[in-house]
C-alpha cells in the first residue's frame, strides 16, 4: 500500500484470536525452551574445552562466542492479557496486527528464529522458512 492510502482491517473474534494467540505462544515457548538446553550444552562444552586447555597450560581467550537464548514471551503475554480485559466480543484487527497475532509474523520473529537456530531443532527448522519472505 502506498503512502496515505487506508490500511486494510479485518474484526475477527475476540475468543478465537486469543486461542490463535495461545497456540502461538506456546510454540514460541516451546522453542525458547529448546534453545535454552541447546544452549546450555553448548556452553558447558566449550567451558569443559576452556577449562582442559588452561589446565595443560595453555594462555586463551575465554571468549565463548555463545550468545543468549532470545525470548519474546513477553509480546505474547501482553496481547493475551489485553484480549483477556477486554469487554468485546469482537476486535478489528490491522494488517501488521493481523500479521503478527495470527500469522505469528512478528517485526523480530526472523531475528529470534536465526539467533535460536544453532541451539534449537524447531528454530532452525523454521528460520529455513523465512516468516518475513513474500511468496513469488
Amino acid at each position: 500500500m502506498g503512502y496515505g492510502e487506508a490500511q486494510m482491517k479485518v474484526k475477527v473474534p475476540v475468543k478465537d484470536l486469543l486461542e490463535k494467540l495461545e497456540a502461538n505462544r506456546a510454540t514460541h515457548i516451546r522453542i525458547v525452551q529448546e534453545a535454552r538446553v541447546g544452549y546450555l550444552e553448548a556452553a558447558q562444552k566449550a567451558l569443559s574445552q576452556k577449562m582442559k586447555a588452561l589446565k595443560a597450560g595453555k594462555v586463551l581467550s575465554l571468549n565463548f562466542g555463545l550468545s543468549l537464548p532470545a525470548d519474546h514471551t513477553r509480546d505474547y503475554d501482553t496481547a493475551i492479557g489485553m484480549l483477556v480485559m477486554t469487554r468485546e466480543e469482537t476486535i478489528e484487527l490491522s494488517m501488521d496486527l493481523y500479521q503478527q497475532y495470527v500469522e505469528d509474523r512478528w517485526g523480530w520473529k526472523r531475528h529470534f528464529l536465526l539467533s535460536n537456530s544453532g541451539y534449537s531443532g524447531t528454530s532452525a527448522l523454521l528460520a529455513g522458512e523465512d516468516p518475513n519472505e513474500e511468496e513469488v
